[in-house]
Parts: structure tokens; sequence; C-alpha cells
């Protein structure tokens, strides 16, 4: 594209993923977590613009990775608890 023409568009789509999850209590107030997010490819349709020609028809393909997650939870007091997490894509 040259730098003064503009592309423009508007796309939607579904896709459809899985979780699995685990808690493992260490102690009364610390907890490990363990989760893992499937891969999903989302398809995307609609309809794109060129210098407000007339609409050319879009498909696209948006792949979202696995996503695995580690999370440490510290129960302090009934109003405090703290939380670090960790992901891995």
């Amino acid at each position: 594209l040259a730098v003064d023409q503009v592309l423009s568009g508007k796309a939607s789509g579904f896709a459809v993923g899985w979780d699995v999850g685990f808690l493992y209590k260490i102690q009364p107030t610390s907890l490990l977590s363990f989760d893992y997010h499937s891969r999903i490819i989302k398809k995307l349709n609609g309809t794109s613009y060129l210098n407000g020609q007339s609409p050319t028809s879009t498909h696209i393909f948006q792949p979202m990775p696995n996503i695995i997650s580690l999370n440490f939870l510290q129960i302090f007091s009934e109003e405090w608890l703290a939380s670090i997490m960790g992901r891995f894509i």
C-alpha cells in the first residue's frame, strides 16, 4: 500500500477452545494452581475497502496459541491475599 492509500474493513468470527486446571492446597493458607488453555484458530469473515472502492470479501485465520498458567496464592487473613501468576505461551 502506498502512503496515501486507506484500507478499512469489518470482520467478525467465532472460535471454541477448552481449558483444564488443577488446584493443590500446599498448606491451609497456601495454594498452587496449574491451568492449560487450548490452542484455537479463529476464522474471521468480513469485507474490506481500499480507498472507498467496491468491497472485497475478506477471510482471515487468526491463530491463538495454547497457554499454560502457573499460579501461587498466599492467604494472609480473611481480608488479604496475594497471588503471583506466570503464563507461558
